[in-house]
């Protein structure tokens, strides 16, 4: 039921009239009338029985007015204990993030918690995601967002969104046709530094198709995503980079992507200690990511 015809309801009742009612809430006798008709065809039941200008509640009616009253009365001790548990929740939470959830999911994210709750606030160490979990298990940051599962004792660790990487080429780069893994010795290659997720998403992957990074043209090694496409946008070699991470230069029209047969999607996760679950700060943003992804 419209808690809004409801409210309409209880106006026009204690009002006396539909309009009195409507003048009470700033609407038109019409547009009253059909907001009671269409709440008495929701109901299946008769509201009203009209004596001259006055207004009677049939029996059906007189139940919804009694009930109703308390039930939009208790709405609104819910929302206003909502608004004041909004404004008081307040502290810090420590996050540690690889660099593509830390770069280009988390900020928005951690923005709209934010207009939620003013009085909560951020430290953010970003790094590759090997470095991270080595925060998280010594309880340097609270929550950590990964590329890849959290297998320690003491860490709770959950799938939060799909991620996929691709191949990237300079615009000039005198390739254009899809390229078999096989082929991909033949050209220089740009990669992560160890302890990266995509890097060990890449090797993993490759490793499937029977090729060993000593195999590889690696000609550049680097700590970061955006360091990685600036090499490629330079024209050193190809690179794996996330979709997400390339989107922009890709619009630019300065990298283009180049089709290979290789799988590269992969979750992104969140992990936290599980003694800290009951932290109200990081259970409610825990919440906050379940719901809005």
């Amino acid at each position: 039921m419209n808690l809004n015809l409801l409210k309409t309801f209880i106006t026009v009742v204690e009002e006396g009239n539909f309009s009195k009612g409507a003048q009470k809430l700033h609407l038109s006798q019409p547009a009253v009338s059909m907001q009671m008709q269409t709440l008495a065809q929701e109901l299946e039941i008769e509201l009203f029985l009209k004596v001259g200008k006055k207004i009677q509640l049939t029996e059906g009616g007189l139940i919804l007015y009694k009930e109703g009253k308390t039930l939009l009365e208790n709405w609104e001790k819910l929302l206003k204990n909502l608004d004041n548990f909004k404004n008081q929740l307040s502290g810090k939470l420590k996050i540690g993030a690889s660099t593509i959830p830390g770069l280009y999911y988390l900020p928005k994210r951690i923005k709209k918690f934010k207009e939620l709750y003013p009085k909560t606030d951020f430290i953010i160490n970003i790094d590759h995601s090997q470095k991270i979990i080595e925060e998280l298990v010594e309880g340097e940051i609270d929550l950590a967002f990964v590329g890849k599962r959290v297998n320690k004792a003491g860490i709770s660790s959950c799938k939060w969104m799909k991620d996929n990487l691709v191949l990237i080429k300079p615009k000039e780069f005198p390739l254009n046709s899809k390229i078999e893994v096989k082929d991909l010795k033949k050209y220089p290659l740009i990669i992560r530094k160890e302890g990266s997720a995509t890097r060990a998403l890449m090797e993993e992957k490759l490793k499937e198709k029977g090729i060993k990074l000593e195999d590889l043209n690696i000609v550049l090694e680097l700590d970061s995503t955006e360091s990685v496409i600036a090499s490629v946008e330079a024209g050193i070699g190809l690179s794996f980079v996330s979709e997400i991470a390339a989107a922009k230069y890709l619009k630019l029209g300065t990298i283009e992507i180049l089709p290979i047969d290789l799988d590269l999607s992969r979750d992104l996760f969140y992990a936290f200690r599980s003694e800290r679950i009951h932290n109200n700060l990081l259970e409610t943003f825990l919440l906050h990511l379940e719901q809005r992804g």
